[in-house]
């Protein structure tokens, strides 16, 4: 047995430092803070691309609907401008084909019109050599 009036209680201090500012604490709170944050800027940036991947789909559709739409009208455009057709509804329209004589045939870069008897003009008048 102990005889508790010789023993001698000693009160010691748990740190025997002082008070210091937890560096390990705001360490690990700053890693997991960093962690925190890039896992939301990597789950922004997923988001992001699975977010421009539903407009291109979306655009490639609208792409391939207007291409339909342009080959539709092509093939109508080339079906009311056939020959056959142009005279057929002339001749409902009452009109009639013109013979030879009657056609004058103009070349690319031809002036017609005023623009025609200007030149004219200026060549009699000797102002443009031909």
């Amino acid at each position: 047995m102990v005889d508790m009036s010789i023993v001698e209680l000693k009160n010691q201090k748990l740190h025997s430092e002082e008070r210091k500012f937890p560096w390990k604490v705001l360490g690990w709170v700053v890693t997991g803070a960093l962690l925190i944050s890039l896992t939301l800027v990597y789950g922004w940036n997923q988001q992001q691309i699975i977010a421009a991947g539903y407009q291109i789909e979306e655009l490639r559709e609208a792409n391939r609907k207007m291409l339909e739409r342009q080959w539709s009208l092509r093939a109508e455009y080339q079906t009311l401008t056939r020959a056959e057709r142009l005279d057929r509804k002339a001749e409902e329209l009452g009109l009639v084909s013109p013979n030879q004589l009657e056609v004058t045939i103009i070349e690319a870069g031809t002036p017609i019109g005023k623009s025609q008897d200007l030149l004219a003009s200026a060549q009699i008048a000797g102002l443009i050599n031909q």
